[in-house]
């Protein structure tokens, strides 16, 4: 005899917590929004409404170990029509990549804006050497140490050994601003000022026009970044980051101190640094 409780209902979820297809379940597909994908090949079943790179059966970024894909449309750097990798809109790193003309690229722009000027990989240019100039890139932005938009100190210092001197990208959303006393207030007779967040002590306290800011000490904000330039939004309440005349908002480029922290948090790595800058998307509040 049977004990305990009996239903006749499956389980609903298939792969990556989607809908399986029907009660029947006879193709084994899972139902995404937009599409069917097949978990045992791991491609999908129609092609992809908003066309991934490289194939428009593609799923996951062809990487459903390290990648999902909640409506079956996603995997959004941007890159220009030769290729080049310009940088990212409001998503960061992990969206779906686009193309557009470098000259109407902002660094950080709104995702709706970006879909608005720019197209899909699918309908750039048919080159074989455009897309493996631009796959070669995308494909290897999963090992960056800011492909989820946040630094800490360990993987900036291991990026000023190891990263050429490549450009990181910053989510301002996921910083520690919270941890600090910055508010409002501080922008009571203006909308943008320097901030320095560095912990420790206030390098700048002969500099009257930096606010400081402490943060938490093992914050990003105090220990990787210091000062940074902060604009309030009154009518949104919400803060952003504000480029250096160069188009960054920080370089890191430590001195003797911090080369000596480098080379004793990671002994074992060749020395070697090289500077390299931070840009930014997205917007933060401080509650």
């Amino acid at each position: 005899m049977k004990i305990g409780y009996q239903t006749d209902r499956k389980y609903r979820y298939g792969y990556q917590g989607e809908f399986a297809e029907d009660e029947t379940n006879e193709t084994g597909f899972n139902s995404f929004e937009a599409r069917m994908y097949d978990p045992v090949i791991g491609r999908w079943m129609s092609v992809d409404p908003a066309r991934q790179y490289a194939s428009g059966y593609v799923g996951m970024g062809n990487n459903p170990i390290l990648k999902v894909d909640p409506d079956g449309r996603s995997d959004n750097p941007i890159y220009d029509l030769e290729g080049n990798f310009l940088g990212t809109d409001s998503r960061g790193l992990q969206g779906e990549a686009i193309i557009m003309h470098k000259d109407l690229f902002t660094q950080g722009m709104s995702h709706s804006q970006a879909n608005d000027i720019g197209m899909r990989l699918g309908d750039a240019p048919d080159d074989f050497e455009y897309y493996d100039k631009v796959f070669s890139h995308f494909e290897t932005l999963f090992e960056r140490p800011d492909y989820d938009g946040y630094i800490n100190l360990k993987e900036a210092l291991d990026w000023w050994k190891k990263g050429n001197g490549e450009t990181l990208y910053i989510d301002v959303s996921k910083l520690e601003f919270y941890t600090s006393e910055l508010s409002p207030n501080d922008f009571s007779n203006i909308d943008t000022r320097s901030v320095n967040f560095f912990s420790p002590v206030d390098i700048h306290k002969d500099i009257k026009s930096i606010l400081y800011k402490p943060a938490l000490v093992s914050s990003s904000i105090s220990s990787v970044f210091g000062t940074l330039k902060v604009h309030y939004n009154k009518h949104e309440n919400t803060y952003s980051l504000v480029l250096d005349r160069n188009g960054f908002i920080d370089t890191f480029d430590y001195g003797t101190a911090f080369k000596y922290l480098a080379t004793t948090l990671s002994p074992n790595t060749q020395y070697g640094s090289v500077t390299f800058h931070f840009k930014s998307y997205g917007k933060f509040k401080i509650n």
